[in-house]
């Protein structure tokens, strides 16, 4: 056999082996396809929340999509993400509205770009289920919450007192809480305003019950009807703001949480403390603590009280921990001095916590009865089921600060503690900011000088030393 002969031999073999490896490598990838996201801010996957959600699922869903062949192909990566979570419980169909009219018809898709999330029964085939969500778009959190509404995750209700000047759940005004409902009801919580005047009993279909920065004290009867609600395991979230009653320091005192009457300020920049110090910012105090061991941004409270844990000889069993701390720098002073705008800087700075959890485990426990005829809507077993009450020190969830920091994901995962659905605890995504690129005077004169100047200055010395080593 010639050399060349040989050699022609040797390049087809090598070639035939290198197409063979590169099959192989694609054959494993497309097998086993795996993704590693680079961005800060993880936009590009799916959120802890989701892929929390998507491995529990318990029972198999699917998606199905209809919109055009131009955006199909970005549909099927948005769902590859769910389905690669768990490929098991989760499947998808993209379809074509216009090729595929009865499938359409049969979902009530009227255009492109909607879709459905419904649970697979056993021989379902293509048919529709009768479990079903809509998904008007495919954003993460309308798939998310549809997710939520077909798991074995039921809708809980939260209660939020009136009758005393709490703050609104339909107030659109800064202090209302109608950003906070917007932010709970994908999280599955239904929030709903009651009043004790109304109703004798926390109604027993309550998961917890809220109340906001209220300005007047609670009648016998209504001070009577929450006591017996806690004692019989149920939860409560209380906002202690500047101008709330002073008679709910001693109601709270009774479970193991002090709240003086005092506003922790922090001074600015400058270290001075003047209308600036109402926003305290606040850091985890506890890393182990469910709510606040992956709470990564501080959350911001305004005029805030410092809210520690009490005497324990007074606290009826029920044991406290401070959750949020605000920084060392800080200072507390008198309501009465914050309020007349006449602070006087004295003491030592220090830290001081500002938002405090107590609880108490029951042997057996169910809210207090009353005339709903639902069924309590806690996730936790009787057995294992606790009173907790969360207290904030001050305004947090109000419209201009719930998504502020990291206020959104430490309102509902606080939430989520205090009805024990700890599964429900995570970070979620968050919206993706402007980075513009702003450069100072002496920053640009140097890219000037470098595009200008330096870069022609390269290439016309490579061109002379060429045209030199040519001569």
């Amino acid at each position: 056999m010639s050399v060349h002969t040989k050699a022609a031999l040797n390049t087809v073999a090598s070639f035939v082996l290198g197409l063979l490896l590169f099959g192989l490598v694609l054959a494993i990838s497309n097998k086993h396809n795996q993704t590693y996201d680079a961005t800060k801010d993880k936009r590009l996957s799916l959120s802890e929340q989701s892929l929390n959600l998507i491995r529990d699922l318990k029972k198999p869903v699917r998606a199905v999509v209809f919109t055009n062949d131009y955006q199909a192909k970005q549909v099927e990566k948005v769902l590859e993400k769910y389905k690669v979570a768990n490929p098991a419980m989760f499947s998808f169909r993209v379809l074509d509205p216009i090729r595929n009219p009865g499938a359409a018809k049969s979902y009530a898709v009227q255009y492109s770009g909607q879709g459905v999330l419904e649970l697979v029964e056993p021989n379902q085939g293509d048919a529709p289920s009768k479990r079903q969500e809509r998904l008007n778009d495919l954003e993460e959190q309308t798939i998310t919450n549809a997710l939520l509404k077909l798991s074995e995750r039921s809708e809980l209700k939260i209660g939020f007192l009136t009758g005393h000047g709490e703050r609104s759940l339909t107030e659109q005004q800064p202090f209302g809480l109608l950003a906070l409902k917007g932010v709970l009801e994908p999280e599955a919580f239904k929030p709903e305003e009651f009043s004790l005047a109304k109703t004798p009993n926390v109604p027993a279909d309550y998961a917890a019950v809220v109340i906001a920065a209220p300005r007047s004290a609670l009648l016998d009867n209504e001070k009577e009807s929450l006591t017996k609600y806690l004692e019989g395991g149920g939860r409560l979230l209380f906002e202690y703001d500047i101008s709330t009653d002073a008679s709910y320091s001693k109601l709270l005192a009774g479970y193991g949480i002090e709240v003086p009457d005092e506003i922790v300020l922090c001074p600015d920049k400058y270290g001075r403390f003047n209308q600036d110090s109402v926003i305290v910012p606040g850091l985890p105090v506890s890393k182990t603590h469910a709510v606040t061991k992956d709470q990564g941004d501080q959350v911001v409270l305004v005029l805030p009280h410092p809210v520690r844990p009490g005497d324990p000889a007074k606290a009826n069993g029920y044991a406290a921990e401070p959750l949020i701390s605000s920084v060392d720098v800080c200072l507390a002073r008198p309501v009465a001095e914050v309020l007349k705008n006449a602070i006087q800087v004295d003491g030592k700075p220090s830290a001081f916590p500002l938002v405090t959890v107590a609880s108490k485990k029951l042997a057996s426990a169910a809210p207090a009865a009353s005339t709903s005829p639902v069924a309590s809507a806690s996730p936790a077993p009787e057995n294992t089921r606790e009173s907790r009450i969360a207290v904030l020190g001050g305004e947090m969830f109000s419209n201009q600060v719930v998504k502020v920091a990291g206020n959104r994901d430490f309102t509902v995962n606080l939430l989520s503690w205090l009805v024990q659905a700890e599964s429900r605890i995570s970070i979620r995504p968050s919206e993706e900011a402007s980075k513009p690129l702003i450069l100072g005077a002496g920053q640009m004169e140097k890219i000037i000088l470098l595009e200008l100047l330096l870069v022609p200055a390269i290439f016309l010395l490579i061109g002379i030393l060429s045209a030199v080593k040519r001569r």
